[in-house]
């Protein structure tokens, strides 16, 4: 076991931009009080021409997430009350799927700076697997 671990695990290629995918993207972000992070997230989803929308699911935001993410374009939804088993963020993104237009769905966290390309090198990945998750370092603060 340990001589499995020792060699790591197997990893895919990074993600890229110029991978083809013919088909329509959702973009799904899950935000409470991101007011002063999700710009630059929305500014770089709003700039694709790969992605065929953005909803912004507000769970409770009081400094005013929903106002400033319609306002630069995505279409915002109300994640509403949880029902019994269900909590915030998996809440808000339960709520984004159901909304969800695209073929492909890509969630993405509010303080994250997505580049052009993004939505579509993860939904090509998808050919390859199940399920498909990328990770870069958080936005400066």
């Amino acid at each position: 076991m340990l001589a499995r671990l020792g060699r790591g695990r197997v990893r895919r290629a990074p993600l890229s931009a110029d991978a083809a995918f013919d088909g329509s993207v959702s973009v799904v972000i899950p935000a409470r009080d991101e007011a002063a992070r999700i710009g630059p997230c929305l500014d770089g989803l709003m700039g694709d021409p790969e992605v065929f929308e953005v909803i912004v699911v507000d769970d409770g935001s009081t400094d005013g997430t929903a106002s400033l993410a319609a306002a630069r374009g995505a279409r915002v939804v109300a994640a509403g009350e949880p029902p019994a088993g269900w909590v915030g963020k998996p809440w808000a993104l339960q709520r984004g799927l159901e909304e969800a237009r695209g073929e492909i769905v890509v969630s993405v966290d509010a303080d994250t700076r997505p580049r052009p390309g993004l939505a579509r090198a993860a939904a090509a990945a998808l050919d390859a697997a199940e399920r498909v998750a990328a990770d870069s370092p958080p936005a400066p603060a």
